[in-house]
């Protein structure tokens, strides 16, 4: 049955949705951990709420991103994560884990995580709404074997000499919490998650204890309008706050899905336009992406426009989720008579 375009009161909703977000994150907008243009494809570092969030048994989702290219050693931030669904006394939960190392240029600097997720989904109506609690383990290291500073030269041969021990190692306990919150209305399917990471204020410094690791608050929202059974929209708002920096993006998604049977199901495109206000890397994100059986891939390129960027050559991200089918009957009222 071909569905009806999507109504004028989905537009309602969608600016409502929108300005709501706006609204509750105004006061707080500032900084940012390692990012992620495409923030729907790495969900579990997104919000912990999003843990099991999706259709299907389980999911596994990877992220790559390379950045300033025109360093001798660009900065690199992958993460990979796994995460299922399973039902107890008739409710659903969602479990999963991911991991995340970012690297920082030539001195080695680098922050790996690894964090366990899980997530619980309270159904009224039909409103969903998602609770969502992760912790882990963040290893913060350093590395100045190739690097070199005065007091390494050595006047007699005319080299740099490093000596010395030049690694350390931090490990901290961390942890976060979410909220997401979704829900369907006629051919418009409106996304609020809010998210607070660092809550235990883990120390961020291996020669001050009384230097710690900012929270970090993530909000966004998205509303994916199904305009005929085949093309659908999805603008989407991002903002991220940590003490003094903050990182918003604002865009849509298109999605066109092929007619016939071939493996590519779909196809998607997108444009974003990211910006801070510490002002270096305000960007146009391009992306494009394709869905084959179950499996998304997307690129995304950020094109800086910012004045204060590494030979401006922007960034590339490659990212992939594969879902599983879904082994979970669903379930129909039929009506019939009495007699």
């Amino acid at each position: 049955m071909h569905k009806a375009r999507f109504p004028y009161y989905s537009i309602k909703i969608l600016t409502c949705t929108l300005v709501l977000g706006l609204l509750l994150q105004w006061e707080s907008l500032r900084g940012q951990d390692a990012f992620y243009s495409y923030f729907s494809g790495s969900p579990l570092y997104l919000n912990p709420a999003e843990t099991g969030n999706f259709f299907g048994d389980w999911r596994i989702a990877g992220n790559f991103r390379d950045q300033w290219r025109t360093l001798e050693i660009p900065y690199n931030t992958l993460s990979v994560s796994y995460d299922q669904q399973f039902y107890m006394f008739g409710n659903e939960f969602g479990v999963g884990v991911y991991a995340m190392n970012d690297q920082t240029g030539e001195v080695g600097i680098r922050t790996s995580r690894v964090h366990l997720s899980a997530a619980y989904q309270l159904n009224v109506q039909t409103h969903e709404i998602r609770f969502g609690l992760q912790g882990g383990i963040n290893n913060l290291g350093y590395d100045f074997g190739n690097a070199t500073f005065p007091s390494d030269y050595n006047r007699n041969t005319g080299v740099f000499d490093p000596s010395g021990d030049n690694n350390e190692q931090l490990y901290q306990f961390d942890l976060a919490a979410g909220v997401h919150y979704q829900t369907r209305l006629g051919m418009s399917e409106p996304n609020v998650g809010i998210a607070a990471f660092h809550l235990n204020n883990p120390v961020n410094s291996f020669y001050n204890n009384n230097e710690h690791l900012g929270l970090r608050l993530v909000s966004y929202i998205t509303n994916r309008m199904e305009i005929n059974d085949a093309l659908y929209l999805e603008p989407k708002l991002f903002f991220m706050n940590q003490e003094s920096a903050m990182n918003y993006m604002g865009g849509t998604e298109a999605g066109y899905e092929l007619p016939g049977n071939s493996a590519v199901k779909q196809v998607l495109l997108g444009g974003y336009y990211r910006s801070g206000n510490l002002n270096p890397v305000n960007a146009v994100v391009l992306q494009a992406g394709a869905e084959i059986r179950r499996l998304t891939i997307v690129i995304n390129y950020d094109v800086n426009t910012g004045t204060q960027t590494f030979g401006n050559t922007g960034a590339f991200e490659l990212n992939f989720i594969y879902r599983s089918i879904s082994t979970v009957l669903n379930s129909y009222s039929i009506p019939c008579d009495r007699f």
